[in-house]
């Protein structure tokens, strides 16, 4: 495993389960992980941040402040803040709507790791987010073993609409 974190991730979701299989998995593959289980918890994390985050993955359905509420809240903080779009409902007038910002990204649930990770690899090859003495290096991470999970063969690509980049 490299030494370095390959990126800072804010992962949002209010439900805490998720959000602590997330960060399990994404730190076991070299990335540094926050987490926040609500809207207001993701913009006071990204005001702190202070820039210095790669990504946001932001579900959409939340309690209190949806999705798109909370990107709009933290990019006043950070106008340059790539977005992950997560969600178990179909792209809609939001999702719509916030990657018509830019530097957003639709990902359906449920989602594999492997999918998962290359969605968040493309993310981070798109927008660098390299700060001054900091280079940002992404080197397609593999997997790491989940304990108790047998390891096998990267499964076949799903027929799931291809990730769209927005510029």
């Amino acid at each position: 495993m490299q030494n370095q974190p390959v990126g800072r991730i804010l992962v949002v979701d209010d439900c805490v389960t998720v959000c602590g299989a997330m960060q399990l998995l994404l730190e076991k593959n070299g990335y540094r992980v926050q987490l926040a289980t609500s809207g207001a918890a993701a913009i006071d994390k990204a005001a702190r941040a202070e820039g210095t985050l790669d990504l946001v993955i932001l579900d959409m359905c939340m309690f209190g402040l949806d999705g798109e509420a909370t990107l709009a809240r933290m990019r006043a903080f950070d106008p340059q803040l790539p977005c992950l779009i997560y969600s178990a409902y179909p792209e809609d007038d939001a999702t719509a709507r916030m990657r018509a910002t830019g530097r957003c990204a639709y990902l359906a649930k449920p989602v594999s790791l492997y999918e998962l990770l290359e969605h968040i690899e493309r993310m981070l090859t798109i927008y660098p987010r390299a700060r001054a003495g900091a280079a940002v290096t992404v080197s397609s991470p593999r997997p790491a073993a989940v304990p108790g999970r047998k390891t096998r063969a990267k499964p076949p690509r799903t027929s799931r609409t291809p990730l769209k980049h927005k510029r």
